[in-house]
């Protein structure tokens, strides 16, 4: 099982979860396929994984199949059992929660959306709390076509390579990371699945054909997974570990004294000189050699607009 499956998988399993509970007969495999996606064997797998854990962990919550071949969830009602939560906690689940009503096949009107409202409407009430959370344009298109499986046309902007570029796209799942929303999609143009920063789509346009579900290679839940990578060794000192928690790096060494090298999967010279921008004159780029002037030839670039 690899890690890109592993983000995926679980959000529609806990997606699934209360779908089937709300359901009075249960569900069969194939109607979990229909409405979720996925292939039978990874759901019936799924599925069978998750009723061998011990019920006490997930609050006397049963799952279990019945010989005529329905999943069942809840036997006893403890889904609707109240639970207490503080404002910190309650902020944390209207997260997740957005998160999984953005899985495909989830019902947006359902047991989960109304609890979500609740929630929001008591957060709302929290004394120097506010929950605010930023939807940019396009983002109820790019959900609808991921729910329908619709391919759509849009024109992006790509921060790495600073270029706005025509695509068609088939959204397979939409999610939020670090207050970004982002969809991962089969990209036509680029003949691969890609990672879209939702609020880079400048238009966008449903074009009415269909496409089949097919299973993630990426992760969801991150906020940058570059694609056609040069892999940039970098050199930070005192001040600038920030970058360490801010982008997805390997091969991380402590070269004491405040001063960490490591590698960072850049996307493209564009993206690259931003960060070095940001990091400022004491961060040097070790390899590969052709980049290694990269930042100073962008604040060289950078200061001439301003003589």
């Amino acid at each position: 099982m690899s890690r890109e499956e592993v983000g995926a998988r679980l959000l529609r399993l806990l997606a699934m979860v209360p779908w089937i509970a709300s359901q009075g007969r249960g569900a069969t495999v194939a109607e979990l396929v229909e409405r979720f996606g996925g292939s039978p064997a990874r759901i019936a797998k799924d599925l069978t994984l998750l009723s061998g854990v011990d019920v006490a962990g997930l609050h006397s919550v049963s799952i279990w199949v019945e010989d005529d071949g329905r999943w069942r969830v809840d036997q006893y009602g403890h889904l609707g059992d109240p639970y207490r939560l503080t404002a910190v906690e309650g902020l944390a689940v209207t997260v997740a929660a957005k998160a999984l009503l953005d899985v495909p096949g989830t019902d947006h009107e359902g047991p989960l959306a109304t609890a979500l409202a609740k929630l929001r409407r008591a957060l709302e009430d929290v004394e120097g709390l506010e929950v605010d959370l930023d939807e940019p344009p396009f983002l109820e298109e790019v959900r609808a076509a991921a729910a329908e499986r619709e391919r759509v046309a849009i024109e992006y902007h790509s921060a790495a390579r600073d270029e706005v570029t025509q695509r068609e796209v088939e959204p397979l799942a939409v999610f939020n990371a670090r207050g970004r929303w982002h969809t991962l999609a089969y990209c036509h143009l680029a003949e691969g699945e890609r990672d879209f920063r939702v609020d880079r789509i400048r238009a966008l346009r449903r074009t009415g054909e269909h496409f089949e579900p097919r299973e993630l290679t990426m992760r969801t839940g991150v906020s940058f997974q570059p694609a056609g990578t040069t892999a940039v060794t970098l050199e930070v000192g005192p001040g600038q570990e920030w970058v360490l928690d801010s982008y997805p790096v390997r091969d991380v060494a402590d070269l004491g004294e405040g001063r960490w090298r490591l590698t960072l999967d850049v996307g493209g010279p564009a993206w690259l000189e931003s960060v070095l921008l940001r990091l400022g004159p004491r961060a040097q780029v070790v390899s590969p050699p052709e980049l290694v002037h990269a930042g100073r030839s962008a604040a060289a670039r950078l200061l001439a607009l301003y003589e």
